[in-house]
Parts: C-alpha cells; structure tokens; sequence
C-alpha cells in the first residue's frame, strides 16, 4: 500500500471541515424558518448571494456561451431546487436531526434508483442499508408517538430527488466546470425560487437574525462547501468520499444539540446509529472504485 502523501491528508481534514459545514447548514436553516423565513425566501437570497460569488470565480470561463453546460445547469437546478424545497419544508414539521439524518441518507437512494433507471442490479448490501435506513427512518419519526411524521416524509422525498440529481451530475456532468456548473445552477435555484413565492404568497423577508442563518448557507453550505468538496474528491477515493459526508447528519445532530438546545432521544440514538451502520454497509461493495 502506498503511503498517504501530504494532499490526501489535507483532502480528508478539508472533506471533514465540508461535512461539519453542511452539517451546520441545518440549524441555520432552523434560525431563518424561526425568524419568519418561509421555504422560498431562504431558497431566493441563499442562491441568489451563491449565485453571485461562483460567477465570480467562474466568470473566466464564459460559461454563458456553452449551451450543453446551460442544459445541464437548468436540469441540475430544478432537480436541487426540489430538494432543497422538500428538506426545508419538511424540516418545519420535524426535528433538525431528523432532518439531517434523513437526508444524509438519501446516498443509500441513489443505488436503488440506478437500479430502477439503468437496470444494473446493485449488490446485495444495498438492500440491507436500505432496509437498515427505512428502519431508522421509521425510529426517528416515532420518536415522540407512533406516527410517521409529515415533516420526515417530505424530508425523505428530498433525499430521493437529491439522489437522482447525483446520479444526474454523474453520468451527464463530468466534463463541466463545477464553479461554471454551480453559478448556473444556483441561478436556476433562484428563478426557481422567486416563482415559488409569488405562488407562495407569503412574506419575503423575515427578521434579520434569520438572515445571518442565509448567508451562512450561502457562503460556507453554499460556495466554500462546493468549492472544498470538488478539490478533496480529487485526492480522494469514492469510498473515502462517501463515508466522510455520510458523517454530515451525525455533524448536524451534534450542533444542533449544542447550539440550539435540541434533546436527544433513545429514538435518535438508535435511528442515527443505523442509518450510519447502512451508509458503511454500502462502502464493502466490491465493485466500487477504490
């Protein structure tokens, strides 16, 4: 085995700083729903300020000009837009833990939705995560009473739509500039955004304390995640990749118990527990690359 040099330690330290980041995003998401910021405004000025930073960085490549790398930013962005639309909604409903834990989940959807597009069968520890992470769904929604909570439903619709914007971004993407990519897509994500409020018909903007929680999506979940996770990914194996962000729900449960005052349940422990377990499960599959 050949030693780890000095770029694939500080990918791991920067992919693990990404994850933190993402992980924070949740309780800053709560800050702005709590100061009066409906699905739509955070979505509008998070992607608006993101928008503006990546064309930026990106603005050397003319990305303006390139029809196919347009296409794909306008799929990716509506596919994103949904997703970020149904966690954020549903996270009104339900606990930030619940909310990071479900989505972070949504890696276990992404095998079982190439299964079903491509029909290349996935091996068989992709049906015991997903068994294992549809059990802790259940958990962490029964945590208070026996009922599936609205709120988690429509966090793991976001999950399945985020996995299918992976797959997306995988299979059609790879030759685009991420940066050119991202300032299309979080373009995208703000017209997106803007029709959904005048549909919406509700306040766009809520108290200011809840805008401090946008502008940390937007710069550090936003631009500087992107922007890390793209160099790491470059040093870094899939498998490595994948386990380090899986730890994003795990980040976000431990913020939000520290700075928000979220409780920690029996239900919670568990849940996490095995939705972290499913996630692992999926990096002994073989085939994977290394």
């Amino acid at each position: 085995m050949k030693p780890k040099n000095n770029l694939h330690i500080w990918a791991i330290f920067l992919l693990i700083a990404v994850a933190l980041f993402w992980g924070g995003g949740y309780t800053a998401t709560q800050i702005a729903i709590d100061n009066g910021w409906s699905t739509y405004s955070i979505l509008l000025f998070k992607n608006s300020i993101a928008a503006i930073i990546a064309t930026v960085f990106a603005i050397k490549t003319r990305f303006w000009k390139d029809k196919k790398l347009l296409l794909s930013g306008l799929i990716t962005g509506v596919l994103f837009f949904a997703g970020y639309a149904f966690q954020i909604t549903g996270q009104i409903y339900t606990s930030i833990s619940n909310a990071a834990f479900i989505t972070t989940s949504g890696l276990v959807f992404v095998p079982i939705i190439a299964w079903l597009v491509y029909h290349k069968k996935p091996h068989w520890t992709v049906f015991i995560a997903f068994a294992l992470e549809i059990t802790a769904a259940v958990l962490l929604s029964f945590a208070t009473e026996v009922a599936f909570h609205i709120g988690d439903l429509l966090v793991m619709i976001g999950a399945v739509v985020y996995s299918i914007h992976i797959l997306y971004v995988s299979n059609k993407c790879k030759d685009h500039n991420p940066l050119a990519l991202a300032a299309v897509q979080f373009f995208v994500m703000a017209a997106c955004s803007g029709i959904g409020i005048i549909v919406d018909n509700k306040p766009v903007i809520g108290e200011i304390n809840g805008f401090y929680g946008i502008l940390y999506l937007a710069i550090f979940s936003g631009v500087i995640c992107l922007a890390g996770q793209v160099w790491a990914q470059k040093h870094l194996s899939s498998n490595e990749t994948s386990i380090i962000i899986s730890q994003e729900g795990l980040f976000a449960s431990i913020i939000a118990v520290v700075l928000y005052g979220e409780v920690i349940t029996t239900n919670l422990v568990i849940g996490a527990t095995l939705m972290t377990a499913a996630l692992l499960i999926l990096q002994i599959n073989p085939k994977k690359n290394e």
